[in-house]
Order: structure tokens, then C-alpha cells, then sequence
């Protein structure tokens, strides 16, 4: 362990920091939480980027960790500032958001509907995607997005097709 980093934090939260209505995370979550938040971590600091993407593949793959398919979709769709890091890659960031928005996450819902909009000009998915992000999880960004697209008439049962 390097002299300043900090001890690992148990494992189990002590009992008086759960909230009594949440049900307690099972062993595997906990470890694959604690794995989620190291492999961020090292990415914003650009350290071991490639280890740490690789973590992220395996928690998305092996145990269907929504957080690490969306955050996966985030780094291709965006890049990472490093030369040789990773390059923007729309096919795979879509493919990783595809595989969170199908577990019900409103952020991976949201950024493919902007992805479909914008690439593809899938405006008739991009509105379903808002939708489910909107009603799922209340995404103020994703309610935005349906709020323009209704009021430029981009939808069925758009702003001037209600003025009839």
C-alpha cells in the first residue's frame, strides 16, 4: 500500500449508516460496487486507464453492472483526453449504452435517445428513449429533450398538430 493512500473501507457498512427500508447489499454487490468505484476512480486520474476499463468490461459482462455498462458508453462516446487512451468509438459507446438502457437506466436511455438523434436521426427512437427516461426516472435532461421535440412538432402529437 502506498504510504498516503488511505485504508480500505470495510466491506459492510456499519448497521446505523443503512437506511431501515434498504435492503442489504449481498457480498458479490458489495465487491463489485467497491470495483466499480475503484476503476472510476483511476480513470479520472488517468491512472491505469487500461486495467481499469477492463474491470469496468468484466463487471458489465460477468455480473450485468449497469453502472459500469453506462460508464463504459460515457468513455467511448466522449474519449479520454490522453493520446492512446481511447479514441471516440460511437458504435461501441451505443452498444454499451444499449446494454444499460435495458436495465431500466435512465442516464443510458437518455444518451442514446441524443445519440439516435443527432448520428442517426432516429427521432421516433429518440422519443421512445426519452420517454422511458423520463417516466422510468424522471431525467430532467431527457424531459427536456421531449419537451423541444414536441414543441418543434418532431413527434406525433406534437405542439402543432394540438393547435388543430
Amino acid at each position: 500500500m502506498h504510504k498516503y493512500a488511505k485504508p480500505s473501507p470495510p466491506l459492510t457498512p456499519p448497521p446505523s449508516k443503512q437506511s431501515s427500508n434498504q435492503t442489504p447489499q449481498t457480498p458479490t454487490q458489495v465487491h463489485t460496487n467497491k470495483a466499480f468505484t475503484h476503476a472510476i476512480n483511476l480513470i479520472q486520474k488517468l491512472e491505469s486507464v487500461p486495467s481499469a476499463i477492463q474491470t469496468l468490461r468484466q463487471l458489465a459482462q460477468d455480473f450485468g453492472h449497469l453502472e459500469a455498462s453506462y460508464s463504459l458508453g460515457v468513455i467511448y462516446e466522449c474519449g479520454l483526453p490522453a493520446p492512446g487512451f481511447v479514441q471516440i468509438d460511437i458504435q461501441e459507446a451505443m452498444g454499451w449504452f444499449e446494454i444499460a438502457a435495458g436495465g431500466s437506466h435512465c442516464g443510458a436511455q437518455y444518451r442514446l435517445g441524443n445519440v439516435n438523434m443527432s448520428t442517426l436521426a432516429d427521432t421516433e427512437e429518440a422519443r421512445r428513449l426519452f420517454h422511458q427516461a423520463s417516466d422510468g426516472g424522471n431525467h430532467p435532461g431527457a424531459m427536456f429533450a421531449l419537451g423541444v421535440m414536441y414543441e418543434k412538432g418532431d413527434c406525433e402529437g406534437g405542439v402543432d398538430e394540438n393547435r388543430r
